[in-house]
């Protein structure tokens, strides 16, 4: 009789496990394989729904799939794994596997600390170029008033970069940072057109007056004087276009000092932007508007930007000056009868006279007009000047009867260099153009 004995095959129900053993104990020991395995695929999917839900709370916080990809890549090898076909050997699969996620895990919260000490790095690297920029367009000749907003800009986004613990915000101050670079770039490249520009003309400059200091510095107060008086006019008028070319022409004023390289380098400058100061202002001008300089007693007229008349004067004696400030042509006389507004033995009369053309522009009786009792006009003759009235040789009044018309602007200015805030304090008219002067009482006339 053989002592084989009966095989016994036990279907172990887990996982599809099939165990072959003997007898009654076979079964005892496939059911707890059986077990085992249960036990150890629980444990692994637990940790595997962990590690899922830590990967989707690193997207929402803003972590990429390209960021997170080592340890992603590596989590899905470990769970698109096949289980072993025997069942001794799955146990140690699905604990090898926890503990491979377990270790990814805490590389996923690594990977994490990472990415936002790169980006926070990344940020700052931004905000430093910003930074340099900013200390290379000061060096440049860029002023506060182009570079304070940067400044400003700048230190909010490095406050916040050292506040910030947060993925997005962090890449929100990044995109700021560049954002302020590509604004500033294009200023810089500017400013270093500019200043080549100056360097040639500095050059130049040097040449022309061979290197004498002195020469230099009157080719640059002449320069100066015209600017400040270019800017005058459109402070009075209210053109703002000016601003930005004689802030510049002023800060290169106050460079007039130093060697004579320096001092022809700033000389340039304030030629340059002296200049830009007039074509500013000549494009801003209306169609046709009258300036008056009380310096240099001219009379210029201007029709879409060009010289129409330019003439000699004689404006007002010191007892009767001619008004300052914004005026407009308000209407024409030709003939006209000068009456004196003052009475017969006050030291201001005069006798009755005729003039040819009389061009108003103030309601206190001040105008253009001819005025063949005089020899001499242009600086110096408003000594003797007239009561209040702009004296011109007979041709000059005429053509500026002619050509101007009821409402172009009329500025008288002093003329005499100083800067704009200077020389609009001694204004006496109206600000809003009208022609009527500050002191209602004041009388002018001839």
């Amino acid at each position: 009789m053989s002592f084989s004995r009966k095989l016994t095959v036990v279907g172990a129900v887990a996982l599809g496990t099939v165990v072959v053993v003997g007898g009654s104990a076979g079964i005892a020991i496939g059911y707890q394989f059986s077990r085992q395995i249960d036990a150890a695929s629980a444990s692994f999917h637990h940790v595997e729904t962990a590690f899922n839900q830590s990967a989707a709370e690193a997207i929402q916080k803003g972590y990429t799939d390209q960021e997170l990809a080592p340890v992603l890549t590596a989590e899905k090898e470990v769970v698109t794994a096949q289980p072993p076909i025997w069942p001794a050997e799955r146990v140690r699969f699905y604990e090898t596997r926890a503990q491979r996620l377990n270790g990814l895990q805490t590389q996923l919260g690594e990977l994490q600390a990472q990415v936002l000490e790169d980006t926070r790095k990344d940020t700052q690297l931004a905000l430093d170029q910003v930074r340099s920029d900013i200390v290379k367009g000061a060096a440049l000749g860029l002023g506060d008033s182009d570079l304070n907003d940067f400044r400003a800009a700048a230190g909010q986004i490095n406050d916040q970069i050292q506040k910030s613990s947060s993925l997005p915000e962090l890449r929100a101050l990044k995109a700021k940072a560049l954002d302020l670079d590509s604004r500033l770039s294009p200023l810089l490249t500017t400013q270093q057109a500019e200043v080549d520009a100056i360097n040639q003309a500095a050059a130049a400059l040097k040449a022309q007056q061979q290197g004498n200091v002195d020469a230099i510095r009157k080719v640059a107060e002449s320069a100066l004087f015209n600017g400040r008086n270019d800017a005058s006019t459109a402070g009075f008028m209210k053109l703002h276009t000016v601003d930005q070319p004689y802030g510049l022409m002023e800060r290169y004023a106050a460079q007039l000092n130093g060697d004579v390289d320096h001092l022809a380098f700033a000389a340039a400058a304030i030629q340059r932007y002296s200049r830009q100061v007039h074509e500013q202002l000549m494009r801003s001008l209306p169609k046709r508007s009258i300036v008056v300089s009380l310096y240099a007693q001219e009379l210029i007229g201007y029709e879409d930007g060009k010289v129409k008349i330019d003439s000699v004067i004689t404006s007002g004696k010191p007892g009767t000056p001619t008004d300052v400030g914004l005026a407009k042509v308000l209407w024409k006389s030709s003939p006209w009868t000068m009456h004196s507004p003052w009475p017969k033995g006050d030291p201001n009369w005069y006798a009755d006279t005729k003039v040819n053309w009389v061009t108003w522009f103030t309601t206190t009786g001040e105008g253009f007009h001819d005025a063949s009792w005089r020899a001499a006009y242009g600086p110096g003759t408003e000594a003797n000047g007239s009561h209040g009235c702009v004296n011109m040789p007979a041709n000059a009044a005429q053509l500026v009867y002619n050509w101007a018309q009821t409402g172009d602007p009329v500025v008288i200015i002093p003329g005499d260099g100083s800067k704009p805030a200077d020389q609009l304090k001694q204004n006496s008219l109206s600000p809003d153009g009208s022609g009527v002067p500050l002191d209602s009482t004041s009388v002018r006339g001839a």
